[in-house]
């Protein structure tokens, strides 16, 4: 019955916010907080699920604390008590029950005191505790704050996560504050179907990509998290830039080794030479020749032991002459061809392409063809020495047209090998000009590396001061004197400004000089009469001037009209030199080109001058008088013709 007065007395009091038994303070007051136990001179408080730093964090938290007065252990049931705030902090009740306390220096056993506390609401309470005499008491300062260790936000530690399909990650984050009471997550994919997600766990379903989203159940903050779920690249085979390649002794071929799929995973590379003694391969591929003979060299993937191979044969040098390689320019489909043949490259300039030079100069044969192809829906032509990409190629659809060339294979000169990844076609380019090369580079050309070998690099086509413009492909010059024929081509402008081809002519003796005026080629001739009774082939007639209409360009001249074996051989030796009645005689080659490439209309200078011109004076051919093939000229491409 007494237990229970006092419990009223207690609960009035906190209501009414009074000083316990209607006293205002006691002889000495300590202050303390209700993270711990309190001990005075007369009191031990322990407190039963302590909290910190005396803050309740959320509401509904209770605290039990066990009451003792030591000092006068038969007025412990008479301890006054009271909250001044029971709306923040509510006792919940209060009873006297035995107990053992214990203290830092010996345990107390007796009756206590236990009081039990409720935060209710945010704000700040005090509980006064005194003993019955109110000789000493404790205030103990109390705070309601159920936003103290709310959620602030919530941070992955991965902004995405590459899984395969069935393969699990698991995602981890931190929750601000540490402190935080609440870190429960709710976790959601936005496609399911693509990857799962459960405790942070995430699960991969099939290819594709997912967002994770994590929101906190405290204050619903939430962070995001890419997943890309992709099947591993499973290597399928390997494939090798070359099945075989010639090297001569000491010189080196780099291999190229292809994945399929291109992005294969657990791939790790070796490569091995079967034989050390005639060729070594390098950790990257490249292949160096030691001795003649063949060896194998193989490129495994030490995964799961796939392979391939190359032959390499180690060989002697073929002797070879060199050849020019001519390079010209379409300026109509940007193109750049290359070709060793004189009568296409012939063609091609009377067909409007520039005329750009010798590219490089090439052997006449080796052990490493140049493979040429053709794409004719592209237009466009491109150059090889690998016989698989020509394979490859002509797999496509485009055209073998064989061997263009050949490369060194004594390396001496590389030519290098550019492609432009933004032109749709002509996008190669080859060029021995390390300057040429490294222009294209800067300019965003892809380097592809050394496409083949020359022998030496070439020279650039001969230019000079423009001749004008006009609508024939050529504009031609005849030096009386020199007895030199310079042809010029046009340049991308238009003008003709390239020195193309000289030719050794005759042109007329004093009495009979070929005339200083402008003419433009005319009629076409294949046999004509000449004076003195005698055939010229290959005929052009100078036109344009109607003074002089009877000037040719021809052969030197033949006894008997149609018979290419009654040649004047006595005449054919004076080509070089002054010898004809006016015209201009030609070797059959060279009258055979302006007949074949210049057309009608063509200008014509006829001037004179010490200097033959910007290419010189070709040497002419002498034919030995006392041959039987005499009558024949060696130029003459007829089949018949014996010195052929």
């Amino acid at each position: 019955m007494k237990m229970m007065f006092r419990a009223v007395i207690a609960f009035l009091m906190a209501v009414l916010c009074i000083a316990p038994c209607g006293i205002s303070a006691a002889g000495k007051t300590t202050e303390a907080s209700i993270g711990t136990d309190i001990e005075t001179e007369r009191l031990f408080i322990q407190v039963n699920d302590p909290i910190d730093d005396s803050v309740f964090t959320k509401k509904g938290q209770t605290v039990e604390l066990v009451i003792m007065d030591y000092g006068k252990p038969e007025q412990t049931k008479n301890i006054l008590f009271g909250c001044s705030n029971g709306e923040v902090v509510h006792i919940t009740g209060s009873e006297v029950r035995h107990a053992v306390i214990e203290t830092g220096s010996m345990p107390l056993e007796g009756d206590a005191l236990c009081i039990g506390l409720e935060a209710k609401n945010n704000g700040t309470a005090d509980l006064r505790i005194q003993t019955a005499d109110q000789a000493e008491e404790i205030l103990i300062h109390m705070t309601v704050n159920d936003n103290l260790y709310a959620v602030s936000s919530i941070t992955f530690d991965q902004e995405e996560i590459k899984i395969e399909p069935e393969q699990t990650a698991t995602i981890t984050y931190t929750i601000k504050p540490e402190t935080a009471s609440n870190k429960t997550v709710e976790w959601k994919s936005d496609h399911p179907e693509i990857a799962t997600v459960s405790n942070g766990v995430v699960t991969g379903v099939r290819e594709g990509t997912a967002v994770i989203t994590g929101t906190t159940a405290d204050g619903g903050f939430t962070d995001t998290c890419k997943v890309t779920v992709k099947a591993k690249k499973v290597l399928e085979k390997i494939t090798l830039s070359d099945d075989v390649i010639n090297l001569l002794p000491g010189k080196s071929s780099q291999l190229k080794a292809s994945l399929v799929p291109a992005d294969a995973e657990n791939v790790n590379l070796a490569w091995t030479s079967s034989n050390t003694a005639v060729a070594t391969v390098s950790a990257d591929g490249k292949v160096t020749a030691v001795k003649e003979g063949s060896a194998v060299i193989t490129v495994k993937n030490t995964i799961d032991g796939k392979s391939a191979s190359c032959q390499v044969n180690v060989v002697k040098k073929i002797a070879a002459t060199p050849v020019d390689m001519f390079r010209l320019y379409n300026k109509n489909s940007g193109e750049h061809f290359y070709t060793a043949n004189q009568g296409e490259c012939d063609t091609l300039v009377a067909a409007g392409w520039i005329y750009e030079g010798i590219g490089w100069t090439a052997p006449s044969k080796s052990h490493t063809p140049v493979y040429r192809l053709y794409n004719k829906f592209g237009g466009e032509h491109h150059y090889t020495v690998r016989a698989k990409e020509r394979d490859a190629l002509v797999k496509a659809g485009w055209t073998d047209e064989g061997i263009g060339w050949y490369s060194d294979d004594e390396q001496t000169a590389p030519v290098y090998r550019e492609y432009n990844p933004n032109a749709r076609a002509n996008n190669h380019n080859y060029t021995p000009s390390v300057k040429e090369h490294n222009a294209l580079i800067s300019y965003g050309w892809n380097d592809e590396g050394i496409g083949w070998y020359a022998l030496a690099q070439g020279k650039p086509a001969v230019k000079v001061a423009s001749l004008g413009r006009g609508n024939s492909p050529f504009f031609i010059k005849v030096n009386r004197i020199a007895n030199t024929v310079t042809i010029y081509a046009k340049d991308a402008d238009g003008r003709y400004t390239t020195a193309y081809k000289a030719l050794v002519c005759s042109c007329g003796i004093s009495a009979h000089r070929t005339p200083l005026q402008n003419f433009v080629t005319g009629q076409k001739l294949r046999w004509h009469a000449l004076i003195h009774s005698v055939y010229g082939q290959y005929c052009t007639r100078f036109a344009g001037n109607s003074k002089y209409r009877d000037i040719l360009f021809h052969s030197v001249p033949y006894k008997k009209n149609g018979d290419p074996s009654s040649l004047k051989y006595d005449e054919y030796n004076k080509l070089g030199d002054n010898a004809s009645a006016g015209c201009v005689r030609l070797c059959v080659r060279d009258a055979k080109w302006i007949y074949d490439f210049v057309p009608q209309g063509t200008s014509i200078v006829v001037y004179e001058d010490s200097n033959p011109g910007p290419l010189g004076k070709p040497s002419a051919i002498k034919i030995n008088t006392s041959s039987p093939n005499r009558g024949w000229d060696p130029t003459d491409p007829d089949p018949k013709n014996p010195w052929n």
